[in-house]
């Protein structure tokens, strides 16, 4: 399950400033898409953001949901009746790969250029050396691929982009011919799941530096910018780790803490967290807890069988 928080439309989609946005509305309707294994939706992203804000020809009122295990993007109008949205588009998957290469999507962003880029897990057979980014246009028309020629990820998920500091960090999770399968402790030992967060330069596309947390255990995996813009190049992620079942692992300039979040206010729930989404200011974390059909099924049958959460973690302080 993975969580995109809708806003209220504006002159110019987004913010002028990250304090403008943390003083802005709170959200008043979310968007969640739900795992299924078929498609396997995972992140959903808009079509238009604060980095295109003040563009006047720029609008926030699509949906875009790349597919997990089918590679296709579905395009959703949310403008014509928010409260029922409605396909607008599908980009295929054989053309994603014969002008890319790329399979696998997984995280969509909007750009200040107007294109969008999704993150992509690896190559149609599945091969983690085959991950990179996808940009699509404005009018969701496939462009190429983001990261200049030869500097491609070791593995691909999330990835979050900071234009302030010039900076975007994408995160691991691992080849797509070990998850789809479900998780396998030998597939760790042969190096077919990530442990690395990759520092591009932003927005030219070039990796900067490869920062392995083997020693912690982490496989890295949801990343988000710390919005507040005081707190420079801090951002938070949110991971597996490798030995037992997956909690929610957030890191923050280096420093890791581990939250089972099993039980909120007597209540039981089924499951760890996964996705997160958090609100404009900052005071809101949304969570989410399932990971991947194939690895629900294995760690936490009660998901498909019950269903699983959402839920809102307020923060006070």
């Amino acid at each position: 399950m993975g969580e995109e928080i809708g806003c209220c439309k504006r002159t110019g989609p987004g913010y002028a400033t990250p304090l403008e946005a943390m003083s802005g509305p709170k959200e008043a309707l979310l968007y969640v898409t739900c795992v299924y294994n078929g498609d396997e939706l995972h992140h959903s992203g808009w079509n238009a953001c604060s980095s295109c804000h003040g563009d006047p020809s720029a609008d926030r009122c699509f949906l875009v949901l790349p597919s997990f295990l089918s590679s296709r993007v579905y395009v959703i109008d949310t403008q014509k009746n928010p409260k029922a949205p409605s396909l607008y588009k599908v980009v295929q998957p054989v053309d994603i790969i014969k002008k890319t290469g790329l399979a696998y999507l997984h995280a969509s962003h909007c750009l200040a250029s107007g294109d969008i880029m999704i993150s992509c897990l690896g190559d149609k057979d599945g091969n983690a050396e085959g991950s990179g980014f996808l940009l699509l246009d404005s009018e969701f028309n496939i462009k190429g691929r983001w990261e200049k020629p030869g500097h491609s990820p070791m593995f691909g998920y999330d990835f979050w982009y900071q234009p302030r500091h010039k900076t975007m960090i994408s995160s691991s999770f691992g080849a797509p011919t070990a998850f789809t399968q479900g998780f396998h402790l030998q597939h760790v030992a042969e190096g077919l799941y990530g442990r690395y967060l990759h520092v591009y330069s932003w927005p030219d596309g070039e990796l900067k530096q490869t920062l392995d947390l083997g020693g912690t255990g982490l496989m890295p995996l949801e990343a988000i910018d710390y919005i507040n813009p005081v707190l420079v190049g801090q951002v938070w992620v949110g991971g597996l780790i490798q030995k037992g079942s997956p909690p929610a692992v957030m890191t923050e300039d280096g420093k890791t803490w581990q939250s089972d979040v099993l039980e909120i206010q007597g209540h039981r729930l089924r499951g760890g967290p996964q996705m997160i989404q958090l609100s404009l200011d900052g005071k809101r974390l949304y969570v989410t807890n399932s990971v991947f059909s194939t690895m629900d099924r294995q760690f936490y049958p009660e998901l498909v069988e019950k269903g699983s959460h959402m839920l809102q973690i307020v923060h006070r302080h």
